[in-house]
C-alpha cells in the first residue's frame, strides 16, 4: 500500500513538472506526461527515442556547465536494477537503484553531472537485497 500511495504522487510530481516547467523538459518526464494519453504509443516511441539519442540520455541542463544524464534499462521481470560507475554518485546501491514506471518495461536513474563528464558504467540485475539494504543475513 505504501508503495503504491508514492508511485502514485510520484506520477503526479512528473505530470505537474512537465506541465508547469518553463526549463527543458527530460526526455523520462515526458515520457509520465504521454503515458496519460496512450501507454503503448508512449513506450513505443520513447524506446525509440532511446535509439535515436543513444544511452544513457543525456540532456540539457538549466546550469549549462552541467548535463543530466538518465541511464535507462528495459525489462519488466527484474527485481531491482543499480548502476554502478565511476560518475561521482553514491557508492551505496541503494542510492543507485533504478525506477521502474508502473506498469512499464522502463527503469531509469537520472544524475546531474559536470557536462565534460567521461563516465563508465555497468547495470546489476537483481542486486541482492540485503547488500541494498546495507544489512546482511545472519544464520539463526
Amino acid at each position: 500500500m505504501c508503495c503504491d500511495v508514492l508511485v502514485v504522487l510520484y506520477d503526479e510530481i512528473m505530470y505537474l513538472l512537465t506541465t508547469l516547467s518553463e526549463e527543458p523538459v527530460l526526455r523520462i518526464a515526458k515520457l509520465y506526461n504521454e503515458l496519460r494519453n496512450d501507454k503503448s504509443r508512449a513506450i513505443l516511441e520513447f524506446w525509440s527515442d532511446v535509439v535515436r539519442m543513444g544511452s544513457p540520455l543525456i540532456e540539457s541542463h538549466p546550469d549549462s556547465s552541467k548535463v543530466n544524464v538518465t541511464f535507462v534499462w528495459r525489462g519488466k521481470n527484474a527485481k531491482n536494477i543499480v548502476v554502478f560507475g565511476d560518475f561521482g554518485g553514491s557508492h551505496r546501491p541503494i542510492e543507485n537503484m533504478l525506477v521502474q514506471i508502473k506498469e512499464t518495461d522502463v527503469w531509469y536513474k537520472t544524475y546531474v553531472l559536470p557536462s565534460d563528464s567521461i563516465i563508465a558504467f555497468h547495470f546489476a540485475i537483481d542486486y541482492p537485497l540485503d547488500s541494498l539494504l546495507g544489512t546482511e543475513t545472519k544464520p539463526l
